[in-house]
């Protein structure tokens, strides 16, 4: 931890299991504001557990974590702080999760609405900005089914995250 400068994560002891499965045995560490870190290590050993538990997507069973000042700890965090927590903190995740009944402009506008309260119209102004950012731009009115592998994947997290 450097001198004066206030974690963006602190997480120590963490704990996570799955009934009788321990995922995350113990964790300790933090990550400062702006700084790039990579979580390795191979397949099922508790890396997309971690990132879930920094999102609250998964809550831990032990130890403490703290994102952005919140207490993820805490049982009792309220949806405000949720919406909070999830509004600052990005994932991308490891598979599409592109919702196939919607085009891709609308999978892009979905979360600044939902997320960032935005308009359906600046939520749309947004993803084409992106979207041409990513050479996507022509796709803005295809649905999932009609997008290659690669594509699917530029069209999941264009916006870079905060």
């Amino acid at each position: 931890m450097l001198d004066n400068v206030v974690p963006a994560i602190q997480f120590d002891r963490v704990e996570k299991s799955f009934g009788s499965l321990k995922v995350l045995k113990g964790i300790s560490g933090f990550i400062n504001p702006g700084e790039v870190v990579a979580i390795i290590g191979p397949s099922g050993c508790g890396k997309s557990t971690l990132l879930r538990c920094f999102n609250r997507l998964e809550k831990i069973n032990g130890g403490r974590l703290t994102v952005n000042g919140i207490d993820l700890s805490r049982s009792n965090l309220t949806s405000q702080q949720l919406r909070q927590l999830r509004a600052d903190v990005g994932m991308v995740f490891q598979h599409f999760n592109l919702f196939p009944h919607m085009t891709v402009l609308e999978n892009l506008a979905l979360a600044p609405q939902k997320v960032l309260g935005q308009s359906a119209k600046e939520g749309s102004r947004t993803a084409r900005f992106f979207l041409d950012k990513v050479g996507l731009a022509q796709k803005a009115e295809a649905y999932p089914d009609q997008l290659s592998g690669g594509q699917k994947q530029r069209v999941r997290s264009p916006v870079p995250s905060a």
